[in-house]
Order: structure tokens, then C-alpha cells, then sequence
């Protein structure tokens, strides 16, 4: 059974993304901004990501501020456009990763993918990051 308020949350993003998709690209490209961190050689889904980053970075900030002042306002955005934004960026990355894995040629490999023995599509574990080598991160 669908939670109603559930199903009432997901109306109002899709009415939302419609809405700044008409701002932000066209009826003819709703990738067109998105598209622009190709241009860097990045794959479209991680530009996604990134500006999901941001919204993540904006609820920390509300959380911040709650805890130590009582108060999450700030004046551009409140918490529920950027919850309602950071939803919809997640749909949008999703949609563009799965056109990736389509058209670039990303194989699912075996093993990985949580130890239950199922396939991963992380499929570029021998390969260079671009930000460097992961032995600093560790």
C-alpha cells in the first residue's frame, strides 16, 4: 500500500522540476544544463551529483544552525525547497546514470555489491582517479 503523503510529496518535485526545468533548459533538451559538465570530461551523472552535493551541504547547514540557534531559516531557500530540490536532482542523477551505463559501455562485474555475492557496476577499480591516487584518502 502508497503512503499518500509520500505519493503527494513525489507530485509536488515533479511539479517543481517541470517548473526549473522551464528556467533552466527547454521542452526540446531538459538535459541542457546538466549536459554543460561534459564539457569538463565529466560524465552528466556526476554533475547531477554534485549539485546534489549542494543541497546536502544546505541541510547540514540548516541542521547547524538548528542546533545551535533554534532556527533553520535563511532568507533564498527554505529546508523544504532544498529537501524537494536534493529529491529531484537524486531522480535526475538516477535517469542519467542508467543512460550512462547504457551508452558507455559500463559492465557489471562479479563479486562487489555489498559481500551477498551479486554484481557491481563499479568497474573502474583499476583505473586512475581523477583526483589522484585513493591511498591518500585512507
Amino acid at each position: 500500500m502508497r503512503n499518500p503523503e509520500i505519493e503527494a510529496v513525489f507530485k509536488e518535485c515533479a511539479d517543481l522540476c517541470d517548473t526549473k526545468n522551464d528556467d533552466y533548459a527547454s521542452k526540446e533538451d531538459f538535459y541542457a544544463n546538466f549536459r554543460l559538465v561534459e564539457e569538463i570530461g565529466l560524465p552528466m551523472w556526476v554533475g547531477v551529483l554534485i549539485r546534489f552535493l549542494d543541497k546536502y551541504s544546505r541541510l547540514r547547514g540548516f541542521v547547524n544552525r538548528y542546533i545551535k540557534t533554534g532556527k533553520m531559516g535563511v532568507r533564498h531557500e527554505s529546508i523544504e525547497d532544498t529537501f524537494k530540490d536534493g529529491i529531484n536532482y537524486l531522480a535526475i542523477g538516477l535517469v542519467c546514470y542508467r543512460n550512462w551505463k547504457l551508452t558507455a559501455g559500463c559492465k557489471i562485474t562479479k563479486g562487489g555489491g555489498g559481500g551477498g555475492g551479486g554484481g557491481t557496476d563499479n568497474n573502474d577499480q583499476d583505473k586512475e582517479s581523477i583526483f589522484g591516487s585513493a591511498s591518500h584518502y585512507q
